[in-house]
């Protein structure tokens, strides 16, 4: 989906990886970038199939739960690294 890591990042500022769509879209583009770059392509077809995405699935996709990678998501940021998902 993505061919190349966006220049900067915006460390969202919500709790979790379902706050807003935005949240959710930045969490998903990180997933792309840096675990699975079909995951946005399979987590569609699933949704489409009616299948229900459980922490089970996540675990055998990534070997982690959602809320592992989340973590790992808020801590793969540093201070000088930015997102600004709102510049074309």
């Amino acid at each position: 989906m993505f061919k190349e890591r966006p220049s900067t990042f915006t460390k969202p500022t919500a709790g979790s990886y379902d706050a807003s769509p935005m949240v959710t879209a930045t969490f998903f583009a990180w997933i792309e970038l840096t675990r699975k770059t079909s995951f946005v392509v399979a987590l569609n077809q699933m949704v489409v199939k009616k299948v229900y995405f459980s922490d089970v699935l996540w675990v055998q996709i990534f070997g982690k739960t959602m809320e592992a990678l989340w973590q790992e998501f808020l801590d793969s940021f540093t201070i000088n690294l930015k997102l600004d998902l709102t510049s074309t």
